[in-house]
C-alpha cells in the first residue's frame, strides 16, 4: 500500500504486476517500455504508441576502414561509402562476415533473416555484400538489403513487391528493368547513376526520369529517359543535363523552373513559354520574342509574340490583320507596307533602317534627309506648282507603282 492505497493487478493491466507505484498509482511496465524506447530517440504516446510527427530522425553515417588489414566492426570499405537521400550508408562492409543491412555493417548471423548469397546459400565467413534479400519489405540495392518502410530504404522504395524486390520505386529511382522478379538483381537505379546495374544506367545530373523500356544486355545499355535536372542544371533537348548556355542558339531559350527543372525550351513549345509555329527566337528577362515562323506563309507580328498569316514577299513581321510591319534585311518598307528591295524604284524615297523614307520636296531623288542632299532636284515648274505641304501628302498617297503617278491637280490657295 503506498499513500493509503493499494496497487491492484486490475490498476496494472500492462504487466500484471504493479512494478512501481507513483503518486498513489501504478506504473505499468509498458510506461518503463515507453521511456527506454524514448531514450532511444523515439517518441511515444500514452497507449505505447510510435509517434513520427515532428521528429527529426538522426542521418545515418559511414565510416570507411583506416587499416584495411585491421577492420573493426561496422567500418566499410574504402570509396564504398554512398549517399541516400539525407543518409552515409556502406555498400561493401570492411570486415568479414558482415554486411550491409539498411546501410549499417551487421554480423552474418544476425542479418541472416534478412541476407542470403545470390546462390540463396547462407552468409558465411568471407561474406561483406548481399547476393539477394530474403526479409519480408526488403529490396537489394548495391550489395545491402534494406527495409522498405524506415529511411534509408523509403527513400529509395515507394512500394515493396517480393520478398526481395521493391515493386514501385520512388521519385529520383527508375525501375531496373531486369529485377520484375529477380531478388538477386538491384531493384531501384538512381536516376543520376550513370553506373547503374545489369546495363541499365541513368543520366548524369538527373534528378527524376522513367525506366528504359527494356532492358540492357551486355555491351548495349539503355539509358533511362530524364525529365528533371538536378538544380542548377538544365534539361536539354537530347535528354541530358547541362548548363543554360548549352541550351541551341535561336532555336531554344533557357527556363529556369524551380519547381519542374530547369530546361531548355524550343522556341515553338507554347507549353514552357514557347510561341506556337515559332522557328528562331530570343529571351530577354521572362520575355521571348520569335523572330521567324515555320511555316512559309506565316510571320511573327509586331512585337514578336505569336506567328500571324502574312504572304507579303520580303516580309519580316505583319500585324494580326497580316499587313507587313517590317521586312526582312534584303527589303525595304514602302509607305503602302509593301516590302521593295531598292526605295530608288518609289523616286523620291530614300532608305533608312530597312525603310523607305521621304525625300526634302526639292528632291526628285536622295540618298539621306534634308534640303541640300538631293541627287536630283526636281524642275523649277514643278517646284513652284506646289504650293501647300497638303499637295505633297496627297501626291504620295497617290503613288501606286515605282515611277507611276495619277493625274494630280494642286489645290488652290
Amino acid at each position: 500500500m503506498l499513500a493509503g492505497r493499494y496497487c491492484s493487478v486490475r490498476e496494472a493491466p500492462g504487466g500484471g504486476v504493479c512494478r512501481e507505484a507513483r503518486d498513489g498509482a501504478c506504473v505499468e511496465h509498458a510506461e518503463e517500455a515507453r521511456a527506454d524506447r524514448a531514450g532511444a530517440g523515439e517518441r511515444i504516446d500514452k497507449h505505447g504508441r510510435l509517434e513520427t510527427r515532428g521528429i527529426v530522425k538522426e542521418a545515418k553515417t559511414c565510416e570507411e576502414v583506416t587499416d584495411s588489414s585491421n577492420p573493426t566492426t561496422g567500418q566499410c570499405k574504402k570509396g564504398k561509402c554512398i549517399s541516400i537521400g539525407e543518409d552515409r550508408v556502406c555498400t561493401d562492409c570492411g570486415k568479414a562476415g558482415e554486411v550491409p543491412i539498411n546501410g549499417q555493417c551487421i554480423g552474418k548471423d544476425t542479418a541472416s533473416n534478412q541476407c542470403q548469397k545470390a546462390d540463396s546459400q547462407p552468409l558465411d565467413e568471407n561474406s561483406t555484400t548481399c547476393g539477394k534479400c530474403t526479409g519480408t519489405n526488403y529490396f537489394l540495392h548495391k550489395g545491402g538489403c534494406y527495409l522498405q518502410t524506415t529511411t534509408p530504404g523509403s527513400t529509395i522504395c515507394k512500394t515493396a513487391g517480393a520478398a526481395g524486390i521493391c515493386e514501385v520505386c520512388q521519385a529520383g529511382y527508375f525501375k531496373n528493368p531486369a529485377s520484375t522478379s529477380d531478388a538477386t538483381k538491384q531493384s531501384c537505379i538512381a536516376c543520376g547513376d550513370t553506373t547503374g546495374a545489369d546495363s541499365n544506367i541513368g543520366v548524369a545530373n538527373c534528378a527524376e526520369c522513367t525506366a528504359p523500356t527494356t532492358s540492357g544486355s551486355s555491351g548495349s545499355s539503355q539509358k533511362a529517359t530524364c525529365t528533371k535536372c538536378a538544380s542548377p542544371k538544365y534539361l536539354k533537348a537530347d535528354g541530358t543535363c547541362g548548363e543554360s548556355s548549352e541550351c541551341a542558339s535561336n532555336t531554344e531559350f533557357a527556363k529556369e523552373d524551380p519547381t519542374n527543372g530547369n530546361r531548355c525550351v524550343s522556341c515553338s513549345d507554347s507549353t514552357n513559354g514557347g510561341i506556337v509555329d515559332c522557328k528562331t527566337c530570343s529571351k530577354s528577362g521572362e520575355t521571348v520574342t520569335c523572330s521567324a515562323c515555320t511555316t512559309p506563309t506565316k510571320k511573327p507580328n509586331a512585337d514578336g509574340t505569336k506567328c500571324v498569316d502574312c504572304a507579303a514577299a520580303g516580309c519580316a513581321k505583319c500585324s494580326d490583320e497580316g499587313v507587313c510591319a517590317a521586312c526582312d534585311s534584303s527589303h525595304y518598307l514602302t509607305p503602302t507596307s509593301q516590302c521593295v528591295d531598292s526605295c530608288a524604284k518609289l523616286g523620291g524615297y530614300y532608305a533608312d533602317s530597312n525603310v523607305c523614307q521621304p525625300c526634302d520636296p526639292s528632291c526628285a531623288s536622295c540618298s539621306t534627309a534634308g534640303v541640300n542632299k538631293c541627287t536630283v532636284r526636281r524642275p523649277v515648274a514643278y517646284l513652284h506648282m506646289m504650293k501647300t505641304p497638303r499637295d505633297l501628302q496627297i501626291q504620295r498617297q497617290r503613288r501606286i507603282l515605282p515611277g507611276r503617278w495619277f493625274s494630280y491637280t494642286p489645290s488652290e490657295v
